[in-house]
């Protein structure tokens, strides 16, 4: 009896989240879809990008914002003590180009994640009503910024996310980047963002575009020192703080080639999923748990039931599940086959956190950038 219970509570759980995903989706508008204002409509904007070492895709993504159609705009690349060819690239853009500003730093500051101190100083520089942070691999489309900017302007936002369309996916990656984009949707419900009363929030590396007068009151990346997921972080800074935000997909608008491999991706993963579990393992153990039965077990029971009662219900909930993978997968661009793969991308997931967690607890924090964080600094940045 017990066990037909909790069969029904995992269809339960599973038809809600597919469900919710299905029709969150659609209420995330898409930036291509965005109609432009005017250009002298259009504020004065700052875009602050931190790189290090970015030899590889510095120069594609500068010159990609470059040649974008926007009226009245800045660049402040802010290089963060790259030993590659980083300094001469960009050196060289600025020539080209007097729109282009960089800043090189040579030492980093105690108390401090590189990359949120190279923000942190670019954004100090920014002269422009609103800030666009975004990372040195970006591929913006000529019209990305002025229709952005014109939905900012119209909905009067302090906070606008972008999520990117991902470039690249395939192979084992494929099905990794498949399930971190349904979890990122169904836990986070970014839709709601908008929503005054709702506690849901996002932030996107790609595409934080902020409010400069509404950042600089929050304390921007002064509050964020130490978060390895600083970008999610803004948003909930911003969210914290009842100001207006939203988000839109990019698809063929804002484009990044995110990892190569799937062991890129797991690799990447090292300095900020444990960080995601807010530095807790007892969070962890939760999402193992909540992990293993509602993404795991409808479709290893449909394996071993010999009731046909309970297995027709399992049956429905794995279905549920692939077939708002299926629908997600197009939001994101992803290959249909990895919706068939879920449980096994989820269990996958679960050995990238837990590799993250075990080597944060074994070295006792992370090395980013070329630099350690003890556990104990990073604890202490919480918002």
């Amino acid at each position: 009896m017990l066990f037909t219970i909790l069969v029904w509570v995992v269809f339960g759980v599973s038809l809600i989240s597919a469900i919710l995903v299905f029709r969150g989706n659609r209420r995330v508008q898409i930036l291509k879809h965005i109609e432009a204002i005017s250009p002298n409509e259009l504020p004065s904007l700052s875009v602050v990008m931190a790189a290090r070492n970015e030899e590889k895709k510095i120069e594609e993504s500068v010159r990609s914002l470059l040649s974008v159609d926007y009226p009245n705009f800045k660049i402040i690349a802010v290089n963060d003590r790259s030993d590659d060819r980083t300094k001469v690239i960009l050196e060289s853009l600025k020539i080209e180009d007097s729109r282009l500003e960089v800043i090189h730093i040579k030492d980093l500051p105690k108390g401090w994640l590189g990359k949120n101190h190279a923000l942190f100083k670019g954004a100090r520089q920014s002269t422009g009503k609103y800030i666009l942070f975004t990372d040195a691999d970006i591929i913006f489309e000529q019209d990305a910024l002025k229709r952005a900017l014109s939905f900012v302007v119209q909905e009067d936002l302090d906070h606008l996310a972008v999520i990117p369309e991902l470039l690249g996916v395939r192979g084992m990656l494929a099905p990794m980047i498949s399930y971190f984009t349904f979890c990122f949707a169904a836990h986070f419900q970014p839709w709601k963002m908008r929503e005054p009363n709702s506690s849901k929030f996002a932030g996107i590396g790609a595409f934080n575009l902020v409010k400069k007068e509404t950042y600089d009151r929050l304390g921007g990346h002064q509050k964020l020192m130490l978060r390895p997921d600083d970008d999610l972080m803004l948003g909930k800074l911003f969210k914290l703080s009842k100001t207006k935000q939203d988000i839109l997909f990019g698809q063929d608008q804002v484009k990044v080639l995110w990892y190569e491999t799937f062991w890129e991706f797991f690799k990447g993963l090292e300095k900020n999923a444990f960080a995601g579990a807010d530095y807790q393992v007892t969070k962890l153990l939760a999402l193992t748990v909540l992990t293993l039965l509602f993404h795991v077990f409808p479709f290893v029971y449909l394996f071993v039931c010999i009731d046909l009662h309970t297995w027709m219900v399992s049956f429905l909930s794995s279905g549920s599940l692939i077939f708002v993978n299926l629908d997600n997968n197009r939001f994101h661009r992803m290959p249909s086959w990895t919706a068939f793969v879920f449980p096994i991308s989820a269990i996958l997931m679960l050995v990238t956190m837990y590799n993250a967690t075990i080597k944060t607890l074994w070295n006792r924090g992370i090395s980013w950038r070329g630099t350690f964080y003890s556990l104990n600094e990073l604890k202490r940045n919480r918002l």
